[in-house]
């Protein structure tokens, strides 16, 4: 799937916020405000995990998060513009935070880093996305499969804010 046009993209959504009923609004979603709203709210998240079923003994996880506090779930239609790649998710039961989250590998390298490559992030977040975005193609290559690529992530991975 492709993220939609560079053009201002209008969706609807359901404001339930701190109105006495539900309203109905527009939120306007384009590039430029998914690029700002990501430096603001988002990150890139390299995990390694200890595992024995993998070769190597770790698990590499690359993924694009957005975190917000519940009230603000309206503005998770960032998935309806990445053409409802990821998923969206609550932390826990007992928590107020809910979740955008791409982690595989094709939507990362097709969508999220074309779409940041473009419409480039201002902040030091620009860093670490310039991190990830190798890390990713060390993982297309699956080099996270060998001890040697395995250190190359993670000499990358110490590098990430």
């Amino acid at each position: 799937m492709k993220p939609r046009a560079a053009s201002q993209t209008s969706l609807e959504a359901t404001d339930v916020g701190r109105s006495p009923g539900p309203l109905r609004r527009k939120i306007v979603l384009s590039p430029s405000f998914i690029s700002g709203f990501t430096d603001a709210e988002g990150s890139f998240v390299v995990t390694i995990l200890k595992n024995p079923r993998y070769r190597t003994g770790w698990n590499v996880q690359a993924r694009f998060q957005i975190k917000l506090h519940e009230k603000d779930r309206a503005l998770l239609l960032i998935q309806d513009f990445f053409g409802k790649i990821g998923y969206i998710s609550k932390i826990n039961d007992k928590s107020t935070t809910v979740e955008f989250r791409v982690s595989d590998i094709s939507s990362l390298n097709n969508i999220i880093i074309p779409h940041f490559e473009k419409y480039p992030l201002i902040t030091n977040k620009y860093k670490d996305f310039i991190i990830f975005k190798q890390i990713v193609l060390l993982m297309s290559e699956n080099k996270h499969t060998t001890l040697e690529g395995l250190k190359e992530i993670l000499e990358y991975r110490a590098s990430l804010t």
